[in-house]
């Protein structure tokens, strides 16, 4: 391939830059039917500008072509819709880790919960995914283990289409506004949602009467106590990973032409730098692509 037409391709792949998304401050009320055990992150501020760049996650799909000048090489096929995630408005790429949190709401980040028989650990992972791209009509999102738990505003959802999670009950913490504690069932505004997969328009991808997170349990005695005894942080933080370990959520965008395309976000244990002085460490999740 000459470098003039490699330069075309780059050119056509090529988007504009993503301009900063406001961060909108939730507050959640978290309902323990379990024993008392819990452990909540502690959020900080996470905004970044996105700038999409000439990368092999980014530009190229797995399509081999040969169109190789040189006889039996082949080169990877231009992808004109290339898309990033972002992640509380910072981008998602390959072993980055981008960690749980939204400015100022030390609420909205995770929780965890232990169960009566000592082993089992239930968690909840606050999770605002959005699709920057070109020509991209919806965004589907499905997970393949747990579920997405949706809690919105009664007839303002921004799903356009969903698949109610039908495994297991998982008895996690809820995700919630706050008008919802001490109410009766009929003055509550919102309701929730368990499902295993959900679609969005790419014109209306979040509201700011919609949280989402990601929910769901492991028994394993060795990840109980690396969450809930007195470890060191390196040990909590790997009881997290090894807690996530297998989750993933599978982001595929659907083009305006029909074509889709598709990115896999998993989730780990992280450090996490919180306090008042911004120095305290703690363990907390963090989401990045496979």
């Amino acid at each position: 391939m000459t470098d003039e037409k490699l330069n075309q391709i780059l050119q056509q792949a090529l988007t504009p830059e993503v301009q900063d998304e406001d961060i909108h401050i939730y507050k959640r009320v978290r309902k323990n039917s379990m024993k008392n055990i819990f452990k909540a992150g502690i959020a900080v501020a996470a905004c970044a500008a996105l700038v999409l760049t000439a990368n092999v996650s980014g530009i190229f799909r797995g399509n081999a072509t040969n169109d190789s000048d040189q006889p039996g090489v082949k080169v990877e096929a231009a992808n004109k819709n290339p898309f990033v995630i972002t992640c509380f408005a910072a981008e998602l790429d390959e072993g980055v880790q981008v960690p749980v949190s939204l400015a100022g709401d030390v609420y909205y980040g995770s929780g965890l919960c232990g169960g009566e028989d000592g082993i089992t650990v239930s968690y909840l992972i606050g999770a605002k995914f959005i699709c920057e791209g070109e020509n991209i009509d919806s965004i589907t999102y499905r997970i393949n283990k747990g579920a997405f738990c949706v809690t919105e505003l009664k007839g303002a959802s921004i799903m356009t289409n969903y698949t109610d999670y039908n495994g297991p009950e998982l008895n996690c913490p809820d995700i919630a506004f706050d008008d919802e504690e001490g109410m009766d069932e009929s003055e509550v505004k919102y309701e929730e949602h368990y499902v295993s997969e959900y679609t969005v328009s790419y014109d209306r991808q979040s509201s700011d009467t919609t949280l989402i997170g990601i929910c769901g349990e492991k028994t394993d005695a060795a990840i109980y106590q690396a969450v809930f005894d007195d470890v060191s942080l390196e040990q909590e933080v790997d009881g997290r990973t090894s807690l996530m370990e297998g989750v993933e959520v599978t982001c595929t965008v659907t083009y305006a032409d029909g074509t889709t395309d598709s990115k896999v976000i998993v989730v780990k244990g992280c450090v996490e730098n919180g306090g008042e002085d911004g120095t305290t460490e703690y363990a907390e999740f963090a989401y990045e692509l496979k």
